[in-house]
């Protein structure tokens, strides 16, 4: 009885602490405490990262790597460029191989929120090449950072994926 107790437990501490869910269709999805929704990818799932204050959009592995959408920054200010300067002057410090290669205008359907678009490339401690893709979107109230990665050799798969649901995003 005891470890039937015991296990029993344990299970609904690990699934108390998960907070994984998904896949789901594609869904206008809101991030939490902010004014910015997106449409999902299809059959992709969620979940909250510790060190993130938002939910992460993923889906399974590719090159050893959870292709994801995730929003990194979100400062209440109209100026862009002191927030970008400090996002990616950050990114640069966490991997001292992150370099930019494109940049480029990027505007949502409907034109209701302007942006850019910034690919980077780096190289993580197993050798992978990763892309990050920051699609950066701002009015005149907000700024927000959404990052969107994944391996380098499937990018080719995922590009278009992240690009069509970058072109739903809406500031409320």
């Amino acid at each position: 009885m005891k470890k039937y107790l015991a296990f029993s437990l344990l299970c609904l501490f690990i699934y108390g602490c998960s907070q994984e869910s998904g896949p789901y269709p594609a869904t206008r999805f809101t991030y939490a405490d902010t004014n910015l929704s997106l449409v999902t990818p299809d059959n992709w799932s969620r979940t909250k990262i510790p060190s993130s204050n938002y939910q992460t959009i993923f889906t399974e592995i590719q090159y050893g790597i959870k292709p994801n959408i995730q929003l990194e920054m979100y400062v209440k200010q109209s100026d862009i460029q002191q927030p970008l300067e400090a996002y990616l002057g950050n990114k640069k410090r966490l991997y001292p191989n992150y370099k930019i290669v494109e940049k480029s205008a990027f505007q949502t359907e409907g034109g209701t929120s302007s942006g850019l678009k910034i690919k980077a490339r780096r190289v993580n401690a197993e050798s992978t090449p990763v892309i990050h893709i920051n699609y950066v979107f701002y009015n005149k109230r907000e700024v927000y950072i959404i990052s969107a990665t994944c391996a380098e050799p499937s990018l080719g798969q995922f590009e278009s994926i992240f690009d069509n649901s970058m072109k739903t995003v809406k500031i409320y």
